[in-house]
């Protein structure tokens, strides 16, 4: 199924990153569960306060407590969600991905 979706995302873009669709109308829980998901599933690692085993920060400098910078890589963010690349071993299950896809389409707030 995954693999079905990022396939049609990448014919559907170019290549360029994922397109996340509308921001569906009354989706305010679901957009609570997808910064949920960000938070417990993400933050471990792209957090500004990340500590341990010589980390100096986020990887790849993708600090996701700065909202500034999870809306100007949304699409890229949500890609790697769909990938399965990210979480890395433990790609997230298609409730929880698109969670965050809605989280995303809405602003990310």
């Amino acid at each position: 199924m995954r693999t079905l979706l990022l396939l049609g995302l990448i014919i559907l873009t170019g290549c360029e990153s994922a397109d996340l669709g509308e921001c569906p109308t009354n989706s305010d829980t679901q957009q609570a569960a997808g910064r949920a998901v960000v938070e417990s599933d993400c933050n471990g690692c792209h957090a500004s306060t990340v500590q341990g085993q010589a980390r100096r920060g986020a990887p790849g400098g993708l600090n996701f407590d700065n909202l500034a910078t999870v809306r100007g890589e949304a699409g890229e963010l949500y890609e790697t969600v769909v990938d399965g690349s990210m979480p890395p071993g433990a790609p997230l299950p298609d409730a929880k991905a698109e969670d965050v896809r809605v989280w995303l389409a809405c602003g990310a707030k």
